[in-house]
């Protein structure tokens, strides 16, 4: 099997097209705060667990063999800073009001992707709105 070296996946959920998905997306956000600017994984994105919890590594390994599903392998987060864009994620420590149980925080900028919740409820849905934000086809370089 051939090793995918670069994919280009284009998250463009900070632009125009964001603003028109927004209303597709299920669980439908309570709000949203739109800015410029993409995420654009060329490099891969690892994952980073920040809260020790059964129920999320279960979610995370879920969401990962999805992925793999689709031809993108995403890996656990390495030190090194290579460039690889962060998909970090974890439960607050002091729960936020606005957040309730099944709510969560997502931002999303150039470096990568911060997801917290609450509860597990929330990172669900969290993972569940980042999937559908993804593109159904994904660009590969002409190298890979």
């Amino acid at each position: 099997m051939k090793k995918i070296t670069s994919i280009l996946l284009f998250v463009t959920l900070l632009t125009f097209s964001f603003a028109e998905a927004q209303h597709q997306i299920i669980p439908a956000p309570r709000s949203y705060e739109l800015s410029d600017g993409e995420l654009i994984i060329n490099q891969g994105l690892e994952l980073q667990q920040l809260s020790e919890s059964v129920e999320l590594k279960k979610q995370l390994d879920l969401f990962t063999s999805e992925f793999k599903k689709m031809g993108i392998d995403l890996g656990s987060t390495s030190s090194d800073g290579s460039g690889v864009k962060t998909l970090k994620i974890g439960l607050n420590e002091t729960a936020e009001d606005t957040l309730g149980a099944e709510g969560y925080h997502m931002v999303i900028e150039p470096e990568g992707i911060l997801l917290m919740a609450n509860s597990t409820a929330g990172t669900f849905n969290g993972l569940q709105t980042l999937k559908q934000l993804f593109p159904v086809k994904r660009e590969v370089a002409d190298d890979g």
